[in-house]
């Protein structure tokens, strides 16, 4: 397995930090992710060891901030 898919629910960061820091497998989060500030929520919490975004939910191409951003974009 190279990673588990959202372990927890989307909007659950706090958990899926938990369950990163635990599993041995890196978790990935981000489709189910809703513009930019649940982008910058999750990098905060360290929610995920990956993330793919699902671009029309994160405010299209032209709005994606980097994921190595920790704030959303101004």
């Amino acid at each position: 397995m190279v990673w588990v898919e959202e372990p927890t629910r989307a909007e659950d960061f706090a958990g899926h930090a938990r369950i990163a820091a635990e599993c041995r497998t890196p978790v990935q989060i981000g489709e189910n992710l809703w513009g930019p500030h649940d982008l910058a929520k999750s990098i905060s919490a360290g929610a995920s060891d990956f993330i793919m975004l699902d671009v029309m939910k994160i405010g299209g191409v032209s709005r994606t901030p980097s994921p190595s951003c920790n704030r959303p974009r101004r």
